[in-house]
């Protein structure tokens, strides 16, 4: 799956359709950073996040998640906790590895200048340490 600008959890059952029809061996899945800026209470977010979940799972793909990445403005890192929590009580149920970039892009509580373009999307940087993340999963 790839990115859509501003899409919130809610708004990607297409694309896990059309995701699902290549039979990939893994699908991954990051998302949840608008449904933070959309001021979407957690408990809300947590049932549209395993809606998709339970699409996911219903093919033979291996799913790694990755949590929400902090933000550059704090006043925010509370909410994407919240979030992120809600996605760990998913794990049990919908049976799925994790990826947790905040130890390495955000070790304060917020993302660090050289990870981010704007405070909210990745650097390439970013991405280099996330694909590595994903290497390591997929090779265990």
């Amino acid at each position: 799956m790839c990115g859509v600008r501003g899409a919130k959890t809610d708004e990607l059952q297409e694309m896990v359709i059309y995701a699902k029809q290549s039979h990939p061996k893994y699908l991954h899945l990051l998302v949840g950073t608008n449904d933070v800026l959309a001021k979407i209470e957690p408990e809300v977010f947590k049932g549209k996040y395993a809606d998709l979940l339970r699409q996911l799972k219903s093919s033979e793909s291996n799913l790694i998640v990755t949590l929400i990445p902090m933000l550059k403005d704090s006043n925010n890192s509370p909410k994407v906790t919240a979030f992120n929590e809600k996605i760990i009580e998913l794990k049990e149920q919908f049976d799925f590895q994790v990826i947790d970039l905040n130890p390495i892009l955000a070790p304060r509580g917020v993302l660090l200048s050289e990870f981010t373009t704007d405070g909210v999307h990745l650097s390439e940087l970013a991405y280099e340490k996330w694909g590595a993340l994903i290497k390591e999963k997929i090779t265990q």
